[in-house]
This record gives structure tokens, C-alpha cells and sequence, in this order.
């Protein structure tokens, strides 16, 4: 959050008045001893006195402060956010997991589970593996709510439960990909097709999510300073049959958060899920190139790999991490 922060101070300090109309700041004015306050929401722009400066305002100057703001209107999945334009707390912990899974005696499907404060803070889960815990289910949003001393309590994996308890089942045989497909066919994508599904899902409602898989082709472990991530790339399978050499794809840059372990290398052939961006390419003077782009990356949710390499050496380069992580 406290990245974030800087970042919505940043970009008023640029130009106050495209982060006022983009919805990223509320405004507070000390004028003639009242706190007038200004923002923009739903396309209006909005001026009134308030009581006092909000706990989370960012001090500009003796007379002005910027309070960060929910700009999101509606969720991924479609539903309205109801704390658009609302301020954004100082710290916040939130976690959406998609997973694939069952209730007891139900049907496989798509899940989301959905934490807040203590438990999202707190919220461990590798992914492809196995596991169990109890929520709340909502089945007209495919939703699964956490319970407050309970879904992080119970939640084990199922590989290492006893054989006689009545959650156990063998895990070693199942196929990850298939259940991929079956229940996610739609996020599906080969990474020759990646910049084209990154355009159509952009104009899409809903949840925003690629699966694709390819061989990793470099490796830089290390950790940018504001988001905590290392980055690997990735080409098609089939990227050294067919092509000339000034035709072979780009490599996807990939951003891998804290949390993921590493344990691969060069020339490892890897299964990834996560959601593109493609940020627009810059000239000398740091100003976008209008009509170009950098090439569609993906901000990792989980990885699978299926077939590893060792360990590769990381590959330390000065170039910064212009891309902004999902």
C-alpha cells in the first residue's frame, strides 16, 4: 500500500489535474478555515466542505492534502464495487484467489475465495497442489467467503492428511492441465497468440486471467526494490521450428512475486497463469510514443512447472521495471 501511496503522490505531482480526472485523488483545500474538498466520480467532477482531513490524506503543502481513491467501479468478475470513490485505507489487505474445486458432494467448477484484513494478510496457498478448507459459499457468484477463525485454521493439504482421513484421496495421478481446460478453457492461449488475446479481453467484463505455457529463456532473480518481484521470459514451445531468424517471436517477460519460489532454470518448460499488461513505449525524454508499445507481459498468479532445469545463475541487469504488477 504504502508503494501505491507514493505512486497516486507522483503522478498529481505531474499533473494534479489528470489525477483528479482519472479518479485517483480527492483534493482537500484549507480555505477560509473550511476544508473544501474536490474529486472526480463517475464522469463528475464534485466540490463540498467536509469536517476534517481524512486519516489517510497525503500532505502536500500547509493548506493542501490528496486523499487516495478507490477508481475501480466494478470487479473482474462484473459485480460493482460499492467503495468506488471512497477512500482507500492506509493499509489494506485483500486477497481474491481463483481455484479450481468442489464443495463436499458438489460439482468441480471455478471458485473464487475472497479474504479480508487478518486473513488475507496471513493467506498461504501453493499453487497446484492440493488442498482443503472451510467457507462460505455463494453459488449464484461462484464465491467462497472466508470465516473469521476458521478458513485459515483448517485449511491442509491434502497430501499430507492421513489416508484414513476422510478428506484424503490420492493427488499423485491427477492432471492439473486437464482440470485447466476443462474448467478454464476460455483463459486459454498459446504465447504466439498473447498480444491478440491481451487486445480481446480488454474489452471484455469479467474476469481477466491467460494460461499459456512456454520454455523459459532467461532469468533475472533480481528483486525490484518497490514491487518485490524478479522476472523471467518466455518463448513458445515451437519457437525454433518454422521461423527466420528475424521472424522468431519475442520473448514474455513474466514478473514473479515474493512469494513464488524459483526453483527452475534456463530451458525449463513451465505452465503459467496470470493477467497481461503491455505498457506503451517511451522516448528519450521519458514521454509515450503514441501507436507503440512494449511486448504483452504477464504478472504471475501461479506456475506449474513440467519439466525442470536446474537452477539457473540470475542475470543482473540495470534495466528498469517500468511494467506495473496485477
Amino acid at each position: 500500500m504504502e508503494y501505491k501511496r507514493k505512486n497516486v503522490r507522483s503522478r498529481y505531482n505531474a499533473d494534479a489535474s489528470q489525477a483528479l480526472t482519472d479518479g485517483l485523488v480527492a483534493e482537500i483545500v484549507l480555505e477560509d478555515g473550511e476544508y473544501k474538498k474536490t474529486q472526480v466520480k463517475n464522469g463528475e467532477w464534485e466540490t463540498k466542505v467536509v469536517p476534517h482531513v481524512h486519516d489517510a490524506a497525503i500532505e502536500i503543502n500547509e493548506e493542501t492534502w490528496i486523499v487516495p481513491i478507490d477508481a475501480v467501479r466494478t470487479w473482474q468478475s462484473g459485480d460493482t464495487n460499492k467503495n468506488y470513490g471512497m477512500p482507500l485505507p492506509k493499509e489494506q489487505h485483500q486477497v481474491r484467489a481463483h481455484f479450481i474445486g468442489q464443495k463436499e458432494d458438489g460439482e468441480t467448477q471455478l471458485w473464487t475465495v475472497q479474504l479480508k484484513n487478518e486473513m488475507a494478510k496471513n493467506f498461504r496457498a501453493d499453487t497446484f497442489r492440493m488442498l482443503t478448507f472451510y467457507g462460505l459459499p455463494n453459488e449464484e457468484r461462484n464465491a467462497i467467503y472466508g470465516i473469521r477463525n476458521k478458513t485459515l485454521e483448517t485449511l491442509t493439504y491434502i497430501d499430507i492428511l492421513d489416508e484414513d482421513d476422510p478428506r484424503w484421496f490420492d493427488t499423485s495421478s491427477f492432471n492439473y492441465e486437464d482440470a485447466l481446460v476443462e474448467n478454464m478453457g476460455e483463459f486459454v492461449t498459446d504465447l504466439m497468440d498473447i498480444e491478440a488475446y491481451h487486445q480481446e479481453i480488454q474489452t471484455q467484463q469479467g474476469l481477466k486471467i491467460a494460461i499459456t505455457d512456454g520454455i523459459v529463456t532467461s532469468m533475472n532473480l533480481k528483486v525490484n526494490e518497490n514491487t518485490g518481484n524478479r522476472v523471467i521470459w518466455i518463448e513458445p514451445l515451437d519457437a525454433n521450428y518454422g521461423f527466420e531468424d528475424e521472424d522468431m517471436p519475442e520473448s514474455t517477460p513474466v514478473w514473479v512475486p515474493s512469494h513464488v519460489n524459483i526453483d527452475f532454470g534456463v530451458g525449463s518448460d513451465i505452465v503459467v497463469i496470470g493477467r497481461t499488461s503491455q505498457s506503451q513505449k517511451k522516448d528519450e525524454s521519458g514521454y509515450p510514443i503514441d501507436g507503440e508499445y512494449n511486448p504483452v507481459s504477464i504478472n504471475l498468479y501461479g506456475l506449474n512447472v513440467r519439466l525442470g532445469t536446474g537452477l539457473a545463475e540470475a542475470i543482473d541487469t540495470l534495466e528498469d521495471d517500468s511494467l506495473n504488477y496485477w
